[in-house]
C-alpha cells in the first residue's frame, strides 16, 4: 500500500530575482531527508516541500535564514476544495523533460559536428579528436557556469562533496573546467591534464550518484543557473563519460 504524499507549502519574505531563488534552493537542499523534495517559486515567493511525512516549520524557516536575508512569514493552508489535477489531466512530466535537455543536447550536438569537421580535414587520429571534443566541451561549460557563478556555486554546494566541504571550490570550479578546456585545445601538459580531469570528474559523479540515490530532485548546476537541467542519470552518464575519454587518451600516450 502507497503512502500519501504529503505537501507543504511555506511564503518566504525577501525574494526578489532568480538568485534568491537558487540561494534558497541550495540552502533547503541540504535540509531535506531522504525522500524529501522541494520547489522554490518567486512568483508567488514560496517553498513547497513533498515527501512522505511533513517537515517540521522551524527547520524550513532556519534553511531559509541561513540562505540570506529571508524569512518564513507563515505556511500557506492547501486549497481543500481544489480537485487532483492528476486525476483529469495528463502527466506533461516526459515532455518537460524533454525540454529540459534540449539545450544539453544541442550544445553536444554543435560540438560533435564542428569537432568531427576540424578533423575531417586532416588525417583522423581518435586521441586529436577526442581532445579537441573535451576541450570545446569543457570551454563550453565554463562559460555557462561563469554567467551566474554565485548562482551556480549555491547550486553546485547542494551536491558535490568537495564544494559541500569547501565552499571556495564551488567558486573556483568553472575555472578549473575553463583551464583543463584550453590545455586540451592547446595541448598543454596532456598526462596532467588527462589525471586532473579524471579525479575532478569521478569527484563530481560520486556527488551526483549520492543525489540521485537518495531521490533529491534538484537543479543540475553543470550548464549553470541559466538552463534549468534537471538532475538525473544524464549528469551521470556526463561525468563518468569525460573521465572515461580523458582515461583512454591517458592510455594512448
Amino acid at each position: 500500500m502507497s503512502t500519501a504524499t504529503v505537501s507543504q507549502t511555506f511564503r518566504v519574505e525577501g525574494m526578489h530575482c532568480e538568485s534568491c531563488v537558487r540561494r534558497i534552493e541550495a540552502s533547503v537542499g541540504e535540509a531535506l531527508e531522504r525522500g524529501q523534495t522541494a520547489s522554490i517559486t518567486l512568483a508567488p515567493p514560496e517553498v513547497t516541500i513533498e515527501g512522505d511525512e511533513p517537515i517540521d516549520k522551524d527547520r524550513i524557516s532556519q534553511a531559509v535564514q541561513n540562505a540570506g536575508d529571508y524569512r518564513v512569514q507563515s505556511e500557506v493552508e492547501p486549497d481543500t476544495t481544489k480537485q487532483p489535477e492528476f486525476d483529469t489531466e495528463p502527466d506533461p512530466s516526459s515532455t518537460e523533460t524533454e525540454k529540459s535537455y534540449y539545450p544539453l543536447i544541442l550544445m553536444v550536438g554543435i560540438l560533435l559536428t564542428g569537432t568531427l569537421l576540424i578533423r575531417w580535414r586532416t588525417e583522423w587520429s581518435t586521441g586529436e579528436f577526442m581532445a579537441d571534443f573535451m576541450g570545446g566541451f569543457l570551454m563550453a561549460f565554463a562559460f555557462f557556469k561563469l554567467l551566474d557563478l554565485r548562482g551556480f556555486a549555491a547550486t553546485f554546494s547542494m551536491y558535490d562533496l568537495v564544494a559541500k566541504a569547501w565552499k571556495p571550490y564551488a567558486y573556483v570550479y568553472p575555472f578549473i573546467e575553463l583551464g583543463l578546456g584550453a590545455a586540451y585545445l592547446g595541448r598543454i601538459f596532456p598526462t596532467a591534464t588527462n589525471i586532473v580531469t579524471i579525479v575532478v570528474m569521478l569527484i563530481g559523479s560520486i556527488g551526483v550518484l549520492n543525489s540521485l540515490l537518495n531521490r533529491r530532485q534538484i537543479r543540475c548546476a553543470c550548464m549553470g543557473t541559466v538552463i534549468n537541467l534537471p538532475m538525473s542519470t544524464v549528469t551521470l552518464i556526463e561525468d563518468v563519460g569525460m573521465a572515461a575519454m580523458a582515461a583512454g587518451m591517458l592510455l594512448m600516450h
